[in-house]
């Protein structure tokens, strides 16, 4: 991989990580945390270690772990900086890791739909 991929990847990650935020801000309350130098703080270290972790996961190919611990990081998302009752904490962040994931799957069906072709035939290896 050249390092334009590297950085493509990072983007999108610190995207989708942002999006969360987007997501779960229009759909709860926030928590009321003393100061708000503290609150974007955390935000923005939460968004690093988050974007740091999925890049890592994509690093050593483990896309099923990827799969798997999305829905938790949104969850803990929600539980660290939103005041709302446990369960709209768990529903919003399965609202979001399923649009996540029903985005995934018609990107990689898209080629087979439109092309009639495999997504592995269009890899660039």
């Amino acid at each position: 991989m050249n390092y334009w991929d590297y950085i493509w990847e990072i983007l999108i990650s610190l995207l989708v990580i942002t999006f969360l935020f987007v997501f779960m801000d229009d759909k709860m309350k926030k928590t009321n945390i003393r100061s708000t130098f503290s609150y974007i703080l955390s935000r923005v270290l939460f968004t690093l270690i988050s974007t740091l972790y999925i890049i890592f996961l994509n690093y050593i190919n483990a896309r099923y772990l990827i799969t798997i611990s999305f829905p938790l990081l949104s969850f803990f998302c929600g539980m660290i900086f939103y005041d709302e009752k446990f369960s709209l904490k768990l529903f919003f962040s399965s609202c979001y890791s399923a649009i996540l994931f029903a985005s995934d799957c018609i990107a990689a069906f898209l080629p087979n739909i439109f092309f009639k072709t495999l997504v592995t035939d269009l890899l660039i290896v």
